[in-house]
């Protein structure tokens, strides 16, 4: 690396680069092609740099440790949002794993909201990485029993290695049964990675959507010159299962789909797994309903103007017509002119009615003689076209 950089001086690859930032991004791309380790970077941060201690790199500083908690608070922790899912799956886009001495709370909190859920969505397609023992943390809520290794980390400057296992007891209440869903992308990175692959390879876990970023080397900052902050890997994660990790390859998923279509793909898979394998809940929920919905988005079905006046027309009380491009449903005294929205050949959501839908029936020759109106709930009413 030194001889690389030194022939670049030397040759004067640096030399039309005025900007410092533009340098240091230049240098930071350079170094990284040499040793092949996305975790290294430059960067030109003199207001922080001479905090940073190069004789005991893996020391606190009292200001940094106050900027770091702020920046934490501006962005929750690295939780970006949490959501129950029709169907009672529960969503959590995680972006960051903070520091677990100041996260833990929220963490508890998170999985507070989650507990009750029949499925679980990780959403860590924009996480950049972060602390083991926060991915130690949260790992843990997923297995129950006595403690099993998940990860360890060899120390290059410490000449030690760092075993991280399963946490017994936690507060709340633990999903060891829980069908987990893990949406990936390229973005994701470093800590998020190891969680997916921890996951992954203790089988407890689906992962959808594109390889991740692989990036498997912690790292130590140190200041340089005063101005650079230099983040050096100086570590090396080591799976117990694998013996390996994923620096350079990345985690593949279980599933491969573009990481914009991942939501959807795990949240009909959550929905199709729910209602097949527990019939006391289909009970309970729509799930054939929420999945009609959810197979419709994927599959992003449209028709032609042709196509649509094929619906047009009066069917008892109901009115279907065309406006503006857009196939318009009525039902004089009843409601007002909304929206229809195809699902798929012959049936259509109904705009900002959730509950209803509405199918067409043809007969032998192709040609639409009624309609029929669906209800969640099971229900149906039939109007015979005039």
């Amino acid at each position: 690396m030194k001889e690389y950089l030194d022939n670049s001086i030397q040759s004067g690859t640096y030399d039309n680069v005025n900007l410092v930032q533009e340098f240091s991004m230049k240098l930071k791309q350079d170094l990284q092609k040499i040793c092949k380790d996305k975790h290294l970077q430059l960067n030109f941060n003199p207001g922080n740099a001479g905090l940073f201690s190069n004789e005991n790199p893996e020391s606190s500083n009292p200001e940094l440790d106050k900027q770091y908690l702020e920046e934490m608070k501006f962005i929750n922790f690295g939780i970006e949002k949490i959501e129950r899912l029709k169907g009672n799956i529960g969503y959590i886009d995680i972006r960051m794993f903070p520091d677990i001495n100041i996260a833990k709370d929220k963490y508890i909190a998170a999985m507070k909201m989650l507990e009750d859920s029949e499925a679980l969505i990780i959403d860590l397609r924009k996480h950049s990485g972060g602390d083991p023992a926060t991915v130690q943390f949260l790992c843990s809520y997923f297995f129950d029993g006595e403690p099993f290794l998940l990860n360890s980390i060899y120390n290059r400057l410490q000449n030690e290695t760092k075993d991280y296992f399963t946490i017994k007891d936690l507060p709340g209440k633990k999903l060891p049964k829980t069908e987990i869903y893990i949406l990936t992308s390229k973005f994701t990175f470093s800590g998020a990675e190891e969680f997916a692959y921890n996951l992954k390879n203790l089988k407890r876990a689906t992962l959808i959507g594109e390889v991740t970023g692989g990036g498997a080397n912690p790292v130590t900052p140190f200041n340089v010159d005063g101005k650079f902050v230099a983040l050096i890997p100086t570590g090396r994660a080591i799976n117990p299962i694998t013996k390996t990790n994923w620096e350079g390859i990345g985690v593949e998923p279980d599933i491969n789909s573009p990481s914009d279509k991942a939501f959807d793909i795990a949240y009909l898979a959550a929905l199709k797994s729910l209602s097949k394998n527990s019939p006391e809940l289909n009970k309970m929920f729509p799930y054939d309903w929420i999945i009609e919905s959810v197979e419709a988005k994927i599959e992003n079905y449209s028709l032609s103007d042709t196509e649509k006046s094929e619906y047009t027309g009066k069917f008892g009380e109901r009115i279907i017509s065309l406006e503006n491009g857009n196939l318009i449903y009525e039902r004089p005294g009843v409601g007002v002119k909304t929206k229809l929205i195809p699902m798929k050949k012959d049936l259509f959501a109904v705009e900002s009615v959730e509950y209803f839908r509405i199918r067409f029936i043809r007969d032998q020759e192709g040609k639409i003689i009624e309609l029929i109106g669906l209800y969640d709930n099971g229900t149906s009413d039939k109007s015979i076209k005039q």
